[in-house]
């Protein structure tokens, strides 16, 4: 009796592992999480979900959205591997207010292609410090000077 239901209690352990190796998965990264105001930083989503297991629909960015500036933006590349489907994107952003602002996070929109359920999964809000560049202090400040009037004979 024991043996048979350490068998099913495996039996439900590896079944689990098999619907959470299922379920579609999304990562975001950025290369820096501080940079000076006009710097830019790459923002990188990846979204990897099984072959024909699912629809999936990308989200669309603006081209500005809560103090970040959109630069450029990278095509969906799309590579198949081992029945697993990987969506990759990478986003130049910037900003020129300072202060902490965070990437809001975005909706992909995953629809199981076995039935009607339409499911919303979020990237992460990725906060990112925005400073001003240092200033130097070891140079004199110059004095303010007057204006120069220029005369034109026309």
């Amino acid at each position: 009796m024991k043996i048979i239901l350490f068998f099913i209690g495996i039996g439900l352990f590896l079944s689990l592992q098999y619907a959470i190796a299922q379920s579609p998965s999304l990562k975001t990264t950025v290369d820096r999480r501080q940079i000076l105001i006009g710097e830019q930083l790459k923002y990188n989503v990846e979204a990897t979900f099984l072959v024909n297991a699912y629809r999936i629909g990308w989200f669309s960015v603006p081209d500005s959205f809560s103090h970040f500036e959109v630069v450029t933006r990278g095509k969906i590349d799309t590579i198949e591997k081992n029945g697993i489907l990987t969506y990759k994107q990478t986003l130049t952003l910037t900003s020129f207010d300072s202060g902490i602002y965070a990437i809001p996070a975005m909706a992909v929109h995953v629809e199981p292609l076995a039935d009607d359920t339409t499911l919303n999964v979020f990237t992460d809000s990725i906060p990112i410090n925005f400073s001003f560049s240092p200033i130097a202090d070891k140079k004199p400040s110059n004095d303010i000077k007057s204006l120069i009037y220029i005369q034109r004979d026309i």
